[in-house]
C-alpha cells in the first residue's frame, strides 16, 4: 500500500518515528511534506494539498496552526480534503497539548482545534486522532514543541491506532496469502495420504 504524509512542524518529528514501522509492515511511502507554520488553508493556497496518484492512504498531522476559531475553518479543512481526495483511508493526527502557563494562546487555540476536527471529521469517515492525552508532559521552553521523549511517547501511542485504520498491512496479507496456500497444500497431501492408505487395506 503506497502511503502519504503531511504534516506541519510537529510531523518532522513524528513521520520520522513513523515510518520505518510503517515501511516494516511493508507500506511504501510515496510522498512526505513538513511545513513548519501551515496549517490546511495554507497547504491549499500554496498547491501542495495533493498526493501522487495511485496513493491509497494517506496520514495528516495538522491543526496546531489553525487561527480561524470559528465553524467556517470547516470550509478550510473540506478544501484540504477535497484536494488530496477523499476516496482512500485518511487518518487525521490532532493538535498536540501546549503547556499553559508559557504558550496560553497557542494551548487555547489547540484545544479548540482539536474539539472541533474531532466533531466533524468521524462523520466524513475519517479517523481522528486526539493527541492531547500522549502530549501532556516533556514540552520544550517554547511549551508548543516536545523533547525526544516527548515525541517518542507520542509516537508510541498512535502507531498502533494508525495501523489499525490504513487497513491491515501488506505483510500481513502476504503472510496470510502465504498461510493460505500452505494449509491448502497439507490438505491436498492428507488426502492423498489417506487414498494411498485405503488402497493399500483394500489389497
Amino acid at each position: 500500500m503506497n502511503i502519504a504524509l503531511i504534516g506541519d512542524s510537529h510531523s518532522q518529528a513524528l513521520f520520522p518515528r513513523l515510518r520505518p514501522v510503517l515501511e516494516a509492515q511493508g507500506y511504501t511511502i510515496v510522498h512526505e511534506v513538513s511545513k513548519p507554520g501551515w496549517g490546511a488553508k495554507k497547504f491549499v493556497q500554496e498547491g501542495l494539498a495533493s498526493v501522487p496518484r495511485g496513493t491509497q492512504a494517506v496520514i495528516v498531522s495538522l491543526g496546531g496552526n489553525n487561527r480561524n476559531l470559528d465553524p467556517s475553518y470547516g470550509e478550510e479543512v473540506g478544501q484540504f480534503l477535497q484536494a488530496i481526495g477523499t476516496d482512500k483511508p485518511i487518518v487525521w493526527i490532532g493538535p498536540a497539548t501546549s503547556e499553559m502557563t508559557i504558550a496560553a494562546d497557542t494551548g487555547q487555540r489547540h484545544e479548540w482545534t482539536a474539539h472541533y476536527l474531532q466533531g466533524v471529521l468521524p462523520s466524513q469517515g475519517i479517523k481522528f486522532i486526539d493527541s492531547r492525552p500522549f502530549t501532556m508532559y516533556n514540552h520544550r521552553d517554547d511549551g508548543v514543541h516536545f523533547n525526544r521523549d516527548g515525541y517518542d511517547y507520542w509516537a508510541d501511542r498512535i502507531t498502533p491506532i494508525i495501523l489499525r485504520n490504513i487497513t491491515y498491512a501488506p505483510l500481513a496479507r502476504r503472510t496470510a496469502r502465504v498461510s493460505i496456500m500452505v494449509l491448502a497444500a497439507a490438505a491436498v497431501a492428507f488426502g492423498l495420504y489417506q487414498g494411498v492408505q485405503a488402497l493399500r487395506e483394500s489389497r
